[in-house]
């Protein structure tokens, strides 16, 4: 009697479609080294953005957030009005 585990193929959460969409980009940016890189260009970003322009900066935290479907309307809680 053979067993069934031998032949079936491993499980993945991955579908087919998804496994040949791997690129050089997805491959770098799922390493330490990958993920560090967007972190730093984002501080980077944020330090510039924060610096150079003080009143846009300060003015999106007061930006309020509306979620719309149909003729209901829901604000994000916490968001300044």
């Amino acid at each position: 009697m053979t067993e069934p585990s031998a032949a079936a193929p491993p499980f993945s959460l991955r579908t087919a479609w998804a496994e040949r969409l791997e690129t050089p980009l997805r491959r770098f940016l799922r390493t330490e080294t990958g993920g560090a890189a967007v972190l730093l260009a984002a501080t980077l970003a944020a330090l510039a953005w924060a610096n150079v322009d003080p009143g846009g900066y300060a003015a999106t935290w007061h930006t309020v957030l509306l979620i719309r479907s149909g003729t209901r309307a829901w604000p994000i809680p916490g968001a300044a009005g």
